[in-house]
């Protein structure tokens, strides 16, 4: 198995405290001189080997515990690598302070400072665990008395302007968008600590609040920065608790459930969707079901789980059968999911599930999807060039290398100046793919044309 390195608490461990891998494996090898253990050669590639999966024997163990000064009694209740988050305090802790409105706005205001991504680490399953249940008690905002008055204008406002970034998002790609959402974020949670509202208002700052922190969560995702995303999701998720709304929460639960799914943690991603459905019913939102409902078939597919994954296929099309048509959405923020984006999730479930040909015809399903929905390609070029990229790799695992050229090729003329790492990254995979077929001329073609 693959392990994400980055993702690794001892990366954030080595990171947090300044070390290098010498260094650090000379401050292990004094505390084994302390501890009267063997002292272990000092070799850099032993980190490398912890990093990538191995565990190091329990005297080593013992001693890096040391280091940080942290019980052997915890080293041996949690095991690798869990133990390490105690070298990290903070880690979990934010996630569970009491969820209250205060701690709401303080979770927000936090999140206008630096972040170093790599002093941070992604939370454990049990701390996200655990927050879901805890949002699930959090009391409502009420009114603000203290401050200069403001009333719905100033929502109607912010929610303007979070319609634009959504769309800019699309367009422009979110390395760009991403400063622009924590600048709207600041603004709000300013807004909500310093003016007077009444509680309709309250609610519905809360709510841009969540919007804003959701949007900076994915963009920061999908330039891969899980760490930070999951400040962004977790403050996102406070927020909609204060603001007492179902779309926010679902959507912002949704989100951060792709992301665990992503980073190697389905079932993680399946509790955080559990209770996303649960929000996702108090909307009323068919599309909103039939959104969940894929997300859901995706974590299934992440983990193996083929029958249950066909099953929340299934129960996402129903669902989406039964909603109006996109531009008749009453919730704004759903405007992205049509036909063509289920097929283009249940593409990748079938790439999960080791089923290309299956995969092929959803990507081939969705050109369909769109004209028969009147979708506006033009507007999604990061979306579209995704897809063009993994149906390009899927005719390359069915041996179609032509095709596959000719699809790559395609990509070139939606990449553009949209600023995204993850497309980026797989489109680099498909080009290195592509390259070692370079005697067949439309790949020497594309290549020519990437170099």
């Amino acid at each position: 198995m693959r392990h994400d390195t980055k993702a690794h608490p001892l990366n954030a461990v080595l990171h947090g405290g300044g070390w290098n891998a010498r260094t650090y494996l000379t401050a292990v090898a004094d505390a084994q001189r302390a501890l009267g253990l063997s002292v272990s050669a000092i070799r850099p590639e032993k980190v490398s080997r912890w990093l990538a999966g191995a565990t190091p024997d329990a005297d080593t163990q013992l001693a890096m515990a040391h280091v940080h000064g942290i019980p052997a009694a915890r080293v041996q209740d949690l095991g690798w690598p869990r133990w390490l988050r105690l070298a990290l305090p903070d880690n979990d802790d934010e996630l569970l302070q009491a969820w209250t409105t205060h701690a709401a706005v303080n979770a927000l205001t936090r999140l206008g400072g630096p972040m170093k991504r790599r002093t941070l680490i992604t939370y454990s399953p049990a701390a996200v665990t655990a927050a879901v249940t805890l949002f699930s008690t959090a009391p409502p905002a009420t009114t603000r008395t203290h401050g200069r008055r403001i009333g719905q204008a100033a929502a109607d406002h912010i929610d303007h302007r979070l319609a634009a970034l959504r769309r800019l998002d699309d367009e422009l790609g979110s390395a760009r968008v991403h400063e622009m959402a924590r600048a709207d974020l600041a603004l709000i949670t300013h807004t909500l600590d310093d003016a007077s509202y009444t509680e309709p208002t309250a609610r519905r700052l809360f709510a841009a609040a969540g919007e804003a922190a959701r949007i900076a969560g994915w963009t920061a995702f999908d330039n891969d920065n899980p760490a930070v995303a999951e400040r962004f999701y977790a403050a996102a998720l406070r927020a909609a608790a204060a603001a007492n709304d179902p779309a926010t929460a679902a959507t912002t639960l949704s989100f951060w459930a792709m992301q665990r799914y992503s980073e190697h943690d389905p079932q993680g991603g399946l509790h955080l969707i559990d209770e996303a459905l649960r929000q996702g019913e108090r909307t009323g939102s068919p599309r909103m079901r039939a959104m969940l409902h894929a997300r859901a078939s995706r974590a299934h597919a992440k983990a193996g789980d083929a029958r249950a994954c066909a099953h929340a296929e299934t129960a996402a099309l129903t669902a989406y059968a039964q909603a109006p048509h996109p531009t008749e959405e009453p919730l704004p923020s759903l405007y992205w999911v049509d036909l063509g984006e289920l097929h283009s999730w249940f593409a990748s479930n079938a790439t999960d599930l080791k089923l290309p040909r299956q995969a092929l015809h959803h990507y081939l399903t969705i050109p369909r999807a769109h004209h028969q929905e009147h979708h506006d390609t033009p507007a999604y070029p990061r979306g579209t060039a995704l897809r063009l990229t993994r149906t390009a790799a899927t005719h390359l695992t069915l041996g179609d290398v032509d095709t596959a050229a000719t699809v790559a090729t395609d990509v070139l003329t939606h990449l553009g100046d949209v600023a995204s790492t993850r497309s980026d990254t797989t489109f680099a995979t498909l080009r290195r793919n592509l390259g070692k077929h370079h005697q067949v001329p439309a790949v020497r073609d594309f290549l020519t044309l990437t170099r």
